[in-house]
């Protein structure tokens, strides 16, 4: 009896996580970057004054932070071998096909783009292709203030993943 139980809980947790969508999201503007799943799971990356980025992560409601360029200075660099490794092209089509139907298991919630190049030739000719865009999927702007800001939300779930496998 206590067998089931335990069984049927860990049948309901693994069909949870199947569900349960993960969500990305940039904001260049805010500078705000997290991904998470639901509230069992959280990675933020933040600004920080002595190390530049600073990882904080949320599992299971357990927050710690991780500094992940701190590793970097530390490790010494190691030489590379200039062995040459072969490659076999010969299912080259076959992966492109099923990355191809995992990227199509992704929904965008929000996007926007507000672009300035730096060049007002180039932002002139840009700006009707940004128009076109802009009326066809909307997000699209281009400026000439000097302005450059991404907003991406982007969101999936494992169980469409699998199932673009399948």
């Amino acid at each position: 009896m206590v067998l089931t139980i335990i069984i049927s809980l860990i049948l309901c947790l693994v069909i949870y996580l199947l569900v349960i969508p993960v969500d990305l999201y940039i904001n260049t503007s805010s500078r705000l970057y997290y991904i998470k799943q639901g509230e069992l799971f959280k990675a933020k990356a933040e600004w920080h004054d002595d190390e530049i980025v600073k990882m904080r992560f949320r599992i299971l409601f357990i927050p710690f932070n991780v500094y992940p360029l701190d590793h970097w200075k530390r490790s010494k660099k190691r030489k590379e071998s200039h062995i040459k490794k072969v490659r076999s092209y010969k299912y080259k089509s076959e992966k492109f096909k099923k990355a191809w139907l995992v990227l199509r298991t992704f929904r965008i919630k929000q996007f926007a783009v507000d672009l300035d190049t730096g060049d007002c030739i180039q932002n002139a000719k840009l700006y009707p292709v940004f128009a076109f865009l802009d009326y066809r999927y909307g997000g699209f702007k281009i400026n000439f203030l000097g302005r450059n800001s991404l907003l991406l939300h982007i969101s999936n779930s494992p169980i469409r993943i699998l199932k673009s496998f399948i």
